[in-house]
């Protein structure tokens, strides 16, 4: 099942290296910030990260709150509505 809550934006920070041999996994490097495209009760998120997209475990991640997005670089892409997460 898929959480209901991604209304709206869901930012979080990648606390662990996650390189993943599955090309429908998003792989990405600790300290990358991640956008959250939805939430399966199984742990596995589906995010989008320096124009990837893909499935990651969420306990590689912590949730970032308002104030935390100081740090992240005004360059990031953002997932766009009608992008491909294969």
């Amino acid at each position: 099942m898929v959480s209901e809550t991604l209304d709206v934006q869901v930012l979080v920070r990648a606390l662990y290296d996650y390189d993943s041999e599955d090309a429908t996994n998003l792989t990405f490097k600790k300290d990358e910030v991640i956008q959250v495209l939805a939430q399966l009760e199984s742990g596995w998120w589906a995010g989008y990260c320096q124009g990837r997209q893909g499935w990651f475990p969420s306990n590689y991640v912590q949730v970032l709150e308002e104030g935390d997005l100081d740090s992240q670089d005004e360059d990031d892409e953002e997932y766009q509505e009608g992008d491909d997460l294969d």
